[in-house]
């Protein structure tokens, strides 16, 4: 692993008395992606962020970006350490938490799901992201990106007057990369933390767009599951909080001790 690549420190927030905030970011996704949110941020801090195509892995199922990130943390002494994920990255994040609980000290989930527990389920998911992973290698990027952002999930931010930047940064992606991630990550392929949520809930804060429809049901039914959980349901956003409501998201960080 290239630590330095792996994991980028932003400028140190000088005299801060607040912890440090790791950020994770989703799948197809990059570290600037987060650019938006350290620039609303009003508590200064110093903020950390993950790339995982830079782990220098074998496999990229969530267990092992967990152990690389962990890895990195004690490298860096940040452990135990706040992480912030979105999606794949809030994925990673919980799984860190449940596998690694020394290296955290408390996460965000931002439009992430505990997985996928029925067996059934299970299957058909892996099936239909090997077929997605198969279409990605076999046609480029630039397809796969306009049948994935077509997706309902992705409607207000297709809206967004930053949609033509994002589109145009994910086009310089690795497809062949994420056509892996795709494949490992697959939630057919990994644990289901619905029935660990309890045990997480002192250390898990879920936050959720309020037009994402599938993830708001997630949330709330993890919420249901660990009452004690806090929940954030973001005004005006969709699945991807961070780059529709960066200052919303902010203000959710500010209030990290």
């Amino acid at each position: 692993m290239n630590a330095e690549r792996f994991l980028v420190v932003d400028e140190p927030a000088p005299s801060s008395h607040v912890s440090p905030v790791v950020l994770v970011h989703g799948f197809l996704g990059e570290p600037q992606d987060w650019d938006a949110v350290v620039a609303c941020l009003d508590v200064p801090r110093a903020t950390y962020r993950v790339d995982l195509l830079e782990a220098d892995v074998a496999r990229c199922d969530l267990s092992t970006f967990a152990g690389t990130l962990a890895d990195a943390l004690v490298r860096a002494r940040l452990a135990p350490a706040t992480i912030v994920g979105y999606s794949l990255g809030a994925r990673v994040a919980m799984t860190l938490l449940t596998e690694h609980p020394n290296a955290v000290s408390r996460v965000v989930a931002v439009s992430g799901s505990p997985g996928v527990f029925d067996e059934t389920e299970r299957r058909e998911r892996a099936s239909a992201d090997d077929a997605l992973a198969a279409a990605l290698e076999e046609n480029g990027l630039a397809p796969f990106l306009d049948r994935w952002y077509s997706a309902p999930l992705f409607a207000s931010l297709r809206s967004h007057p930053d949609y033509a930047m994002v589109a145009r940064r994910r086009l310089a992606g690795d497809g062949r990369a994420w056509a892996k991630v795709l494949r490992d990550a697959s939630p057919g392929r990994n644990p289901s933390l619905w029935d660990r949520l309890p045990g997480l809930a002192s250390r898990l804060w879920l936050a959720v767009g309020s037009l994402d429809g599938k993830y708001l049901s997630f949330a709330r039914a993890a919420h249901r599951v660990a009452p004690s959980m806090p929940l954030t349901i973001i005004d005006g956003a969709g699945h991807a909080v961070h780059l529709e409501r960066p200052d919303a998201l902010a203000s959710l960080i500010d209030r990290l001790p």
